[in-house]
């Protein structure tokens, strides 16, 4: 699977508007300023919504809910990974260091235990 962008909640995404700062005359090598595929900005802000587990045996559930009660619905700055999905570094309830990934909001693998939310281009959010 190749890399796409996100859909940001304000201005649409990468295929809307360009947000990697292409030269506007170098349609060759880029879009010409015009936005594509490759074309999000690299930090965005996620909001964490939703929080899927599928095993409720899971020896991490504790720790899911734990960080994902104190992360809900608050913005956080993160790097976007062209793969659907940003890293999170958090703390866990033994304020150990730990990471989570978030899957953008309907891009979710019900598979596995996940965290998703909404993300809108850094330049996008309004503080």
């Amino acid at each position: 699977m190749g890399q796409f962008p996100y859909e940001c909640v304000k201005c649409g995404g990468a295929y809307e508007r360009c947000g990697a700062k292409c030269d506007p005359a170098d349609k060759e090598n880029g879009c010409g300023g015009e936005g594509g595929q490759f074309c999000w900005e690299s930090k965005v802000v996620c909001i964490v919504e939703k929080l899927w587990i599928k095993n409720i045996s899971d020896p991490q559930l504790k720790t899911y809910q734990y960080i994902f009660d104190k992360i809900k619905n608050c913005p956080i700055t993160c790097t976007y990974s062209g793969y659907g999905s940003v890293i999170i570094h958090t703390f866990n309830e033994a304020n150990n260091p730990y990471t989570i990934e978030v899957a953008e909001y309907g891009a979710m693998d019900e598979d596995n235990n996940v965290f998703s939310g909404r993300f809108w281009c850094a330049s996008c959010y309004s503080w």
